[in-house]
Formats: C-alpha cells, sequence, structure tokens
C-alpha cells in the first residue's frame, strides 16, 4: 500500500510522540505511539488506510533519497518476524472472526505490520485484538497495527493482440484475468499469469482471448503453484499462438527488475492498464480471498506498492519503464496493487526463462 497518513489512536493511557528525520516531514505525517504497558519495551502504533496519502512519483523519489532505510541485517531480522508469527496470527484472526489482511513491515517506524479488516471491530475489540497481537509477537518487537480496507484477488475486461502481448484479456477455466509476461518453460513456449485464476494447484484448464464475437483459443495451464500458504501465485500456460515480449501498445520488455524499496512501476492489467506507483514493501504475507465471506489464502514474499489495480488485472506484467527499456518485475494478484515479484516465479517453475 503507499506511505500513510497516521491516525491518532485514543484508547486511554500515555501518547507520546516518535519524531521523523526532518526530510521525511513533507510527506509522512509523524506516528503517534499508544502505551498501555510501561513493562513492555516493543511500541506500538495505530494506522489506518482511511487517512492515507496517495503519493505521487516525485514523493517517491524523494523517499529514495532520504528516506533512513533499514539496514540488511534489520531487513533479515524483520523477514524472520514476519515468518515465524504469521501462522499463529492467521490463527487468532480465526479464533476472533476478523480477517488479517497483510503482515509486513512499516518503514516510517521501522515496525512490524500487521493490517486488520476494519468493519464491524468494536473500540473495545481492538484492544483485545491488540493486547493478543502482543502476546503472540514478543514484548520487545515494535508493531504497527494498521485497520485496512478488504483484499480481494483481481480477476481481466478487454483486450484482443495478435500476437497476444502482456495485460491480454484472457479467460481461464472461465475466470477473466491478465496475460502476464512470455515465458519457455520445459521446453514449451507460452507465458506466466496468476495461478489463482485457474484455482488451486488447477491445471489443464483451457486458455483463452474471449471478446465479444469469438473465443480465441489460447493453449492451457501446465504447471501451477496456487494454494494457501504459497510463495508463488503464479502459473505456467503453453500457448498454441505467437506470443511476444511487449505488452500493452507495444511496449518491448527485456530483462527483469528485483523489487527495490521506492521504485517506481507501470501495471499493465487489463482493466487499469498503465496504472502507476511505487514499492512500499518488498515482503508481506498477504490474506486475499476470492469474495467476501469466503476463506483466506496465506502468499508469502508478497512487494506491496500504490497502484491502482482492479479485479480483472490478476495475471498482468508489472513492469518498470523510467530508465530505457522496460524491464519485467513480476505479475498482478490483487486488486490492491500487489505483485509476486519475477524471482518467486522462476523459483516456483525451476527452469523457467522470461522474455
Amino acid at each position: 500500500m503507499t506511505t500513510k497518513n497516521i491516525k491518532i489512536a485514543l484508547f486511554g493511557g500515555l501518547l507520546m510522540a516518535m519524531i521523523l528525520p526532518f526530510a521525511l516531514m513533507d510527506i509522512s505525517a509523524s506516528s503517534t505511539e499508544t502505551v498501555r504497558d510501561n513493562s513492555i519495551k516493543g511500541k506500538l502504533f495505530i494506522t489506518d488506510d482511511n487517512d492515507k496519502k496517495q503519493l505521487t512519483k516525485a514523493d517517491f523519489e524523494e523517499l529514495e533519497r532520504t528516506a533512513v532505510k533499514m539496514t540488511d541485517s534489520e531487513t533479515k531480522a524483520m523477514r524472520s518476524n514476519i515468518d515465524s508469527v504469521s501462522e499463529k496470527v492467521r490463527s487468532l484472526a480465526e479464533s476472533e472472526n476478523i480477517w488479517i489482511t497483510e503482515i509486513g513491515t512499516d518503514h516510517n517506524t521501522k515496525s512490524l505490520k500487521i493490517s486488520i479488516e476494519r468493519s464491524g471491530i468494536s473500540e473495545e475489540k481492538h484492544a483485545t485484538i491488540e493486547k493478543k497481537l502482543r502476546e503472540i509477537v514478543g514484548n520487545d518487537v515494535d508493531i504497527t497495527i494498521n485497520y485496512d480496507d478488504p483484499l480481494f484477488f483481481g480477476c481481466s475486461q478487454t483486450g484482443d493482440c495478435e500476437p497476444i502481448e502482456g495485460g491480454t484479456r484472457i479467460s481461464v477455466g472461465g475466470e477473466l484475468c491478465s496475460m502476464g509476461y512470455r515465458a519457455t518453460y520445459g521446453g514449451a513456449t507460452g507465458f506466466v499469469t496468476a495461478g489463482h485464476c485457474a484455482g488451486v494447484l488447477s491445471t489443464d484448464d483451457s486458455v483463452g482471448n474471449p471478446s465479444s464475437f469469438w473465443w480465441d483459443d489460447l493453449g492451457e495451464v501446465t504447471d501451477n503453484s496456487f494454494e494457501d500458504g504459497t510463495w508463488c501465485d503464479c502459473a505456467f500456460v503453453e500457448n498454441d499462438e505467437s506470443t511476444s515480449s511487449d505488452v500493452f501498445d507495444g511496449q518491448t520488455v527485456s530483462g527483469t527488475l528485483f523489487p527495490v524499496l521506492y521504485d517506481w512501476l507501470e501495471f499493465e492489467g487489463t482493466v487499469t492498464q498503465g496504472s502507476q506507483g511505487g514499492i512500499t514493501d518488498t515482503y508481506e504475507h498477504i490474506y486475499p480471498k476470492f469474495t467476501q465471506n469466503g476463506p483466506t489464502y496465506e502468499i508469502k514474499g508478497v512487494v506491496v506498492t500504490g497502484a491502482t489495480t482492479a479485479g480483472g488485472d490478476s495475471g498482468g506484467s508489472v513492469i518498470e519503464s523510467t530508465t530505457g527499456t522496460p524491464k519485467f518485475a513480476g505479475t498482478i494478484i490483487t486488486d490492491d496493487g500487489h505483485y509476486t515479484p519475477y524471482h518467486r516465479i522462476t523459483t516456483a517453475f525451476s527452469g523457467l526463462t522470461l522474455g
């Protein structure tokens, strides 16, 4: 998600302001720490997505230039925390009948961020949840609890290309999604897309390019790593037609981009094609649903951005196009700017080459 303005949490107790570096004050509101127990070393910050500011490319360039980033050792420790608490946090969500949407890092405060879908949670329950989360993560860890909007998979609306290119509208087993990027895997040529478009570990699904007048058969899903707890929401489609390394509007993509905090990216799904945003976190475990009342699916190691995406964009290409020839960064997986980084795809499908 984008950098957030911070909501002052008034649940009782002492309030102490945490001062951010002066260079960031123009684009990030100061965080307010909520103190409930002086015996607890770890700080607690409360934020709400309703207070977030949509950051521009200039904002991200300023952050990249001035922000005090986490060291490699701090990043490694934070990712270890995310991995170690995710199962217990998810169990807490089930027992309390709440929706945990993300577990990641708040880079403003260098704290463990846990995002909770806000609807239907009373003030009393806020305090209960915060207490139980503290019991899970321990007394020494700084926590940001973020009250968030629901998080859904994105599933496409337009597109008819020959040869097909990244962002083309596709239908996978009846689900509308977007084509990702050309790839070769197991000796076959095709493209990558989001695995959830086909379903849990589902293969052999027919993939086509539907239009108002005809169905253009493109191939079938031959490998799929999407399941609960996956490190890659991704699928490979063996293609019956020629596949271009271009994405929408004939942008030729060459090479790959490893996620770096505050990099500016472009999202080429068929609904919100050309949507842009900067990276706000390079490693989160997220918990999207297909429907409001459906089960959550844990997807690990996801990249978070401030881009606006929508249902139908899933599987589309994420590219970096500001420094010369566009590079492939990964594939869209939710309606809220999350994507699977390319290295998760090549790890899940050993031997796969992109482009």
